[in-house]
């Protein structure tokens, strides 16, 4: 009988130990999303990094078929995290991006209450940036307007209510963000308070967007 040797071994144990932490990996093999050799490239950097050495493709992709159909078995803060969220998204928005020197004179715009709807915002160490609909720019002075270096038109916001201990949640933020870019998604820009968390995409990726955020929530509340 022959016998698998140390580093088979090794390769084996790392590959399952990605697939148990990655939510992404999770969902792509339970629905077939990815074949088999695009998820081995995929995860091959980190197999690396964790044997110090690059295995094969074909004991990686061995490693993966060895391992797909007990996997699934992600980690329970993670899992509690996401099935406690809801998303909802707002398309056909602008983003205004000014200098935090008027940061102050932009939120007494918004907070003298002559926007309607959700306004988000955050702030940098030289610029700050809103989000609110379009019709935030029709009743701007001027003088206000000026003020902003650059406008984002056609921004969508997908917009996650979450647990208090989300944000605090190893992978939470990551398994959100990796299954955006492998869908081909790019994120613009975020915002989050203690019970928020705001994803910003282009509004031609808003419904590929939501729909992954959603189909993830949906499988955290697999039992």
């Amino acid at each position: 009988m022959h016998k698998p040797s140390n580093t088979a071994i090794s390769v084996n144990r790392a590959v399952r130990d990605i697939m148990e932490k990655d939510l992404f990996l999770n969902i792509s093999l339970r629905n077939g999303y990815a074949n088999l050799s695009g998820i081995a490239r995929f995860i091959a950097p980190k197999v690396e990094s964790r044997l110090g050495e690059l295995p094969n493709r074909e004991a990686i992709m061995s490693a993966i078929k060895r391992n797909r159909s007990s996997v699934f078995s992600m980690e329970t803060a993670l899992k509690s995290a996401l099935a406690a969220s809801t998303v909802r998204m707002t398309t056909g928005m602008v983003q205004l991006i000014l200098p935090n020197l008027y940061f102050p004179r932009m939120l007494d715009y918004f907070q003298a209450g002559i926007t309607n709807g959700s306004v988000f915002l955050s702030t940098g160490l030289q610029n700050a940036s809103f989000v609110a609909e379009k019709t935030t720019l029709q009743g701007m002075d001027r003088s206000l307007r000026r003020l902003i270096s650059n406008i984002r038109e056609n921004v969508s916001a997908m917009h996650l209510i979450i647990s208090g201990n989300a944000l605090e949640t190893p992978g939470f933020l990551t398994s959100l963000f990796e299954k955006l870019s492998m869908a081909g998604i790019n994120v613009i820009g975020t915002a989050n308070s203690y019970s928020d968390l705001v994803i910003l995409v282009d509004d031609e990726n808003s419904s590929e967007a939501f729909s992954a955020i959603n189909d993830m929530i949906r499988y955290s509340r697999l039992p």
